[in-house]
């Protein structure tokens, strides 16, 4: 009986050992043919890589409207060198004013960087590895996923077939150190990637990213265009994309030398709680905050990230009152800034909303709610008048963005609208700070402090004098950056 037992043991080891043989075999039979069809022996020793992008973003959830979904420009300038394991990545995009985000980060093969060229600063980043230095851009480059799976082939899976667009696919899932788990989609007959998934941390679903309109270029063939969605839904495409092989990239590396540090940033990892003035509390953490009022019998919030339950908590405990949240304004209406709001309707509170976003709030909340349950801000009971002012303003970031002002304490709660992230100083002066404090100022608010949604740092009225005043710097491409100068 043990005899046969050890037979039937070897004969299923044997099994297995050749499963996993020829396992491996189809692996590297589809890596090969990748490999061939995106450049053969050119791919595999392929020195360096720079990709430059124009792409259009779909910002929905993070739109003017609720009931629109804006689009952004991005250009973009990705480089890759395989023989010293460096990666950067450049980019300028405007999100409603032309230019507001300029950023350079890169990993020199040992340490990671981030350069503020409109600042002149620049600092080291522990954190940065390899994998993640280019922050995904290099993931809407077919021809980059499969130069990752060639150089690393057992991180490789054969997962079985499926169709694209009516043609059969081989799917390989790799799991790469430090990346996350991409799903390649080889097209059977040519070995081109046509699609790839990937985990969308945030939300649970994920990302599919199709590859279409291949160019041939120097001996290497590469997709010109890259549509990506999110959830099933259009997050961006492929405007226009420039590949150059084994180029000189030393320029993506480089800090200027007269670049300083910059200034200290606020640790806000742990929860905290600062009184402002007698029964004003600003709580919060990773940057997540809101500002409580305590009217007596209950309190009054503003600022609805995720996590407000446990804010509420910790004020609670600070304040040593176990009365109850009876209102919660609600700033705006993009996905971050409401995505505590169920947790605000669990603790029973009414929402003070603008008109237009009280759709958008409701499908937040994800169950229902009583009609009377929001409030507008014109139609505030003289209770709650009697605390605070809030004041519907409209700006590059929202056509609704409520700004709750505390007459007693003369402070006032916003969000995304003025805010630093840095231990002292003001933010630099900007066009958009000069038309807040305007839109400040003409509804004649005596305002002494500024608190916000995004920093535990309370800014002074003097700050916005200085952030409002020019001469305002455009935020637009540094000089030597070819890829988006014109």
């Amino acid at each position: 009986m043990l005899n046969r037992l050890s037979g039937i043991t070897i004969a299923v080891a044997a099994l297995f050992t050749s499963f996993s043989a020829f396992a491996g075999d189809t692996e590297d039979a589809i890596i090969e043919k990748a490999v061939a069809a995106y450049g053969g022996d050119a791919l595999r020793q392929l020195k360096t890589l720079r990709i430059n992008d124009h792409y259009k973003s779909f910002r929905e959830g993070q739109s003017r409207a609720p009931n629109e979904t804006d689009q952004v420009s991005y250009r973009t300038s990705t480089t890759i060198d395989y023989i010293n394991r460096r990666k950067s990545m450049q980019s300028v995009g405007g999100i409603y004013v032309p230019g507001l985000y300029v950023q350079h980060a890169f990993y020199n093969g040992e340490t990671g960087y981030r350069i503020q060229h409109t600042a002149g600063t620049a600092a080291e980043n522990p954190r940065a590895s390899f994998a993640r230095a280019d922050r995904g851009l290099s993931w809407r480059a077919d021809i980059a996923l499969v130069k990752l799976v060639s150089e690393g082939p057992s991180a490789a899976s054969f997962r079985g077939e499926a169709y694209h667009r009516g043609k059969p696919q081989q799917l390989l899932e790799v799991n790469a150190e430090g990346y996350p788990q991409f799903m390649l989609y080889i097209d059977k007959a040519t070995g081109l990637l046509s699609k790839m998934t990937r985990p969308d941390g945030r939300s649970g679903n994920q990302y599919t990213y199709v590859f279409s309109d291949y160019r041939h270029q120097d001996g290497f063939t590469y997709a010109s265009d890259t549509y990506v969605m999110r959830g099933g839904k259009p997050d961006s495409l492929t405007a226009a994309r420039s590949v150059a092989f084994n180029g000189n990239i030393d320029d993506a590396y480089t800090i200027p030398q007269d670049y300083t540090a910059p200034e200290s940033m606020i640790d806000d990892m742990d929860m905290t709680v600062q009184q402002l003035a007698d029964g004003v509390y600003h709580a919060g953490q990773q940057g997540g905050f809101s500002i409580f009022i305590d009217a007596g019998d209950y309190f009054i919030a503003s600022g609805g990230y995720p996590g407000l339950a446990e804010r509420f908590k910790a004020v609670q405990a600070f304040s040593g009152s176990d009365a109850p949240l009876k209102y919660q304004i609600v700033t705006h209406h993009h996905d971050d800034h409401i995505g505590g709001l169920p947790e605000a309707a669990r603790l029973g509170a009414s929402f003070v909303v603008a008109a237009d976003h009280i759709p958008a709030v409701r499908a937040a909340i994800g169950q229902d709610v009583a009609a009377d349950r929001f409030i507008l801000p014109a139609g505030m009971s003289a209770e709650l008048a009697d605390h605070v002012r809030v004041v519907d303003t409209a700006s590059w970031h929202a056509d609704h963005n409520l700004i709750t002002y505390i007459p007693r304490a003369r402070i006032a709660f916003s969000a995304d609208h003025f805010f630093a992230l840095t231990e002292s100083g003001a933010p630099g002066p900007a066009e958009m700070y000069a038309d807040f404090k305007a839109t400040i100022d003409s509804h004649s608010l005596d305002i002494g402090r500024f608190a916000a949604a995004h920093s535990r740092r309370v800014l002074d009225y003097s700050d916005l004098e200085k952030s409002a005043t020019g001469p305002f710097k455009k935020l637009a491409c540094p000089a030597d950056w070819q890829f988006c100068s014109n």
